[in-house]
């Protein structure tokens, strides 16, 4: 916790933990705020000196905030009158892998990035449209996805690959669009979630058409592909997505099949002696 406290006309502050508590319970009994048996109630160990500068009779103002709730709270925010309480955050809401997503996170020490998790993932959405975030899942086969912003385990290269730039602009800079133009759709997006009607914004501008397929885990939906043309210049390249789960990727073929996709740990049985790249292209038992 945070104590700030007003004394002689000016705001002191201190940090109330665990290894200090005991320095207020020292005070508030001795000055007879609370009694032998409460104090002997709190299960707290006394320490011999006072927490507050002064007797707290001759406090006019205490203030307590809690640092959980406070991130980041300096003495300035308190004597402007206007400290920022961050939103609760409940991590037990999380699934495994977002929980995984977020330790990843902090280890890049980087607070805006787990502001823009916390966006995606921590808050009620009343509403749905398709956008471009990262992606929620591993690849759990031993294959290289990184390509598709999609990766095999979570560490602080991987989470900052995952979260430096929009899956939209990652997969531009895959597909080979130079530097100048990134750095504009960077201005256009902003964010790492954003509506596909920016998409069209972005091949006004830049020259550059968005073949976008979307598509389903499941077969309850058919694939549909969105056309984005530029409408005042001259198309001079076209790219093509894929947006599966608000995650936009190339939409290119892979070195692999299908059956070894769905049934790899049958293949690793009946041929681990077979290196990956021959596995990738069998497409029927044997």
């Amino acid at each position: 916790w945070m104590v700030c406290y007003k004394l002689g006309g000016k705001y002191e502050c201190s940090t109330l933990n665990l290894n200090n508590i005991g320095t207020l319970l020292h005070q508030l009994l001795k000055e007879n705020f609370i009694s032998e048996i409460e104090a002997n109630a709190a299960g707290i160990v006394e320490m011999h000196y006072d927490f507050f500068l002064t007797n707290i009779k001759n406090l006019t103002e205490i203030k307590m905030y809690d640092l959980t709730e406070y991130e980041g709270l300096t003495m300035s925010d308190v004597k402007k009158g206007k400290p920022k309480k961050r939103p609760y955050r409940d991590e037990s809401t999380l699934t495994n892998d977002q929980k995984a997503i977020l330790e990843a996170l902090k280890q890049t020490g980087n607070p805006a990035l787990i502001e823009s998790f916390w966006k995606d993932n921590g808050e009620k959405k009343f509403y749905k449209k398709r956008s471009g975030q990262f992606w929620k899942y591993l690849c759990t086969l031993p294959i290289n996805l990184e390509r598709y912003q999609i990766f095999n385990e979570l560490n602080k290269r991987t989470a900052t690959l995952m979260t430096e730039d929009n899956c939209f602009v990652y997969a531009c800079i895959q597909a080979g669009v130079d530097g100048e133009t990134i750095d504009h759709m960077r201005e256009v997006i902003r964010v790492r979630d954003f509506p596909q009607s920016k998409v069209q914004e972005i091949s006004d501008a830049t020259g550059i058409a968005f073949n976008v397929t979307i598509g389903y885990f499941n077969d309850s939906r058919h694939n549909e592909i969105k056309r984005y043309i530029p409408k005042e210049c001259e198309t001079v390249r076209t790219i093509d997505l894929l947006l599966v789960e608000d995650h936009y990727m190339l939409n290119e073929r892979l070195p692999m099949t299908t059956y070894f996709v769905r049934n790899y740990k049958e293949i690793l049985k009946a041929c681990g002696g077979m290196n990956i790249e021959k596995q990738m292209k069998i497409y029927t038992k044997r």
